[in-house]
């Protein structure tokens, strides 16, 4: 779907690193899809961009905040607004992700199949409101 987006962040050397998945983006010619494959599939994502100037990434202590504008991911909310969406934790030691902790999906716990860590399942996302601030 046209709205389905990855936004994945971390910190590489104290600096912010964002990329952002777009799995359907109308118009997009075939060749410049990028593919995530394994030796048994390959799916494919329409745009892949880096976006690291744009979110923002702070750490104190062992909380962390993401700053990132909602027209980014295609939002613009309004009181009540609802979206699925998930979030979720990767763990790793600096070279390998170990675990793959999400807040709404619990049937994945993949760690070596590349398609299927990429793969967007909104089916398995919760469901977000949007509320006013206080």
């Amino acid at each position: 779907m046209p709205d389905d987006v990855r936004l994945l962040v971390t910190q590489v050397n104290g600096k912010t690193a964002a990329t952002l998945y777009r799995a359907v983006v109308p118009g997009t010619a075939a060749q410049n899809r990028v593919p995530f494959s394994s030796p048994w599939r390959t799916i494919h994502f329409d745009v892949v961009e880096d976006v690291s100037d744009i979110v923002k990434l702070a750490q104190v202590d062992g909380d962390y905040e993401l700053s990132v504008p909602l027209k980014l991911v295609g939002l613009a909310p309004t009181s009540g607004h609802r979206i699925k969406a998930d979030v979720a934790i990767l763990r790793g030691d600096g070279f390998q992700t170990r675990q793959r902790v999400y807040g709404s999906n619990k049937a994945t716990g993949l760690m070596a199949d590349v398609p299927g860590e990429a793969e967007l399942t909104p089916s398995l996302w919760g469901e977000w409101e949007c509320v006013p601030g206080k």
